[in-house]
């Protein structure tokens, strides 16, 4: 009889070790969204995302925290930057970059940080209505979090400088020439699809946050014009897809020996647009912060 009694102790107690185990895991994957009320509410949605030295970056919305592990949206070129090591930034304290990982169909990425940032924010079930409200979070020129309002206009396409390729003397198109004039090299471009809002961005805004009126994520800021201007977003569905299947791509981590050459050159370029801005025409810009 006594070791009938053991045995059946043993056993309960390998059944509430197996509870002990299994029961955390199921907490911190049933993690309860709550949606912004308020201009504070929005506020705390957004994480600035730098280099160490702060001088370099964009912005970030927190989707979903756990006890030890929170997940920030931001965009690829965000993620292009701090490949070399990058801090996440809230009114709560600067966390370290620990992972990332980048959407191939859009300009999109995902940054984990080893910390909780008790925030849970809901993705949107359906595309945002066009002319419906928007409430954009983030970090324009890397100040405190700014929220901003307007409203959503319909899908167009756009054309953005993403990276270089040199020059060969044969050039006719007049862009060209003006960039390997200038620059000594042409501009590679690419189309996205993208979906025009009335709230304002500027220069730190990239992965800023894209709230509708119910306070759900609906997109995410990726470009812009020149200076203080209408946003361009990532539309709902790429956003949708991604954060549906974010575990199918790699998980990255940072690399102090990566390179950054894209932004050198992405600025330089800028920069030329400024001082000739008809050679430019058209032409919109990931809103990137560098000095």
């Amino acid at each position: 009889l006594k070791n009938t009694q053991k045995i059946k102790q043993r056993q309960t107690m390998h059944l509430l070790t197996k509870l002990t185990l299994i029961v955390p895991l199921a907490i911190t994957s049933c993690v309860t969204a709550k949606l912004p009320q308020n201009t504070s509410d929005y506020a705390k949605t957004s994480a600035m995302v730098t280099l160490e030295n702060k001088h370099s970056g964009g912005s970030g919305v927190i989707l979903k925290s756990t006890p030890n592990l929170s997940f920030i949206l931001t965009n690829k070129h965000v993620c292009n930057l701090i490949q070399v090591g990058g801090t996440v930034t809230t009114d709560q304290g600067v966390y370290p970059v620990h992972s990332f990982r980048v959407y191939k169909r859009h300009d999109l990425c995902e940054i984990t940080v080893l910390a909780d940032l008790h925030q849970n924010n809901k993705l949107a079930e359906h595309p945002p209505a066009s002319y419906s409200d928007v409430i954009v979070a983030g970090h324009p020129a890397l100040l405190p979090t700014l929220v901003t309002r307007g409203h959503f206009a319909n899908h167009m396409q756009i054309q953005l400088i993403v990276d270089k390729q040199p020059c060969t003397g044969e050039e006719k198109d007049n862009q060209d020439i003006f960039f390997c004039t200038m620059m000594g090299f042409k501009p590679v471009m690419v189309n996205f699809e993208a979906q025009p809002i009335t709230a304002t961005i500027m220069a730190g805004s990239s992965g800023s946050g894209v709230f509708n009126d119910k306070g759900e994520v609906s997109g995410l800021v990726f470009a812009g014009s020149e200076g203080l201007s209408y946003g361009f977003i990532v539309p709902y569905e790429y956003v949708k897809d991604f954060i549906d299947h974010a575990s199918q791509y790699p998980e990255q981590f940072p690399n102090p020996k990566s390179q950054e050459h894209f932004f050198s050159s992405f600025f330089k370029m800028q920069d030329a647009c400024k001082a000739n801005p008809k050679d430019c025409k058209g032409l919109a810009f990931q809103s990137l912060y560098h000095d």
